[in-house]
């Protein structure tokens, strides 16, 4: 039991630094901010801050049903609508200086420790909480 265990912990901790080589090659290929950001379904997602305002303006999926002669549509979005660059800054588990070269918004090695350390808690309660 205790073997699957740490195989499951070697297999988060490679999949976000998998997910952080990916950030940083993106990085460096188009000279924009990454982040490493959680998925609803557990797994990570490597976003531009472009793109993550695109996912919260934009609806990714409407669907439309009758209720009491009308349609209803319900549009689902992959981010909270409106989401503001400090708060995915905070919230992400990684995220790459904002142009090559700027000291200021590099991510220290201490908020880069608690932030593994937060997406190992985050896989353990995904996993524990998902049905069986």
């Amino acid at each position: 039991m205790q073997i699957l265990t740490y195989l499951r912990l070697f297999y988060d901790i490679a999949k976000l630094k998998f997910e952080i080589f990916l950030a940083n090659a993106n990085h460096r290929k188009n000279n924009q901010q990454y982040f490493v950001i959680p998925t609803s379904n557990g797994k990570l997602a490597v976003l531009s801050a472009r793109q993550i305002k695109h996912f919260s303006t934009h609806p990714y999926k409407k669907t439309r049903k009758f209720v009491n002669g009308q349609y209803k549509v319900t549009k689902y979005y992959l981010l909270p609508k409106g989401i503001e660059h400090t708060v995915v800054m905070r919230d992400c588990f990684y995220y790459t200086p904002y142009k090559i070269g700027d000291k200021t918004t590099k991510i220290s090695k201490q908020v880069k420790k608690k932030k593994s350390l937060e997406w190992l808690t985050f896989t353990k309660k995904h996993r524990t909480n998902r049905a069986v």
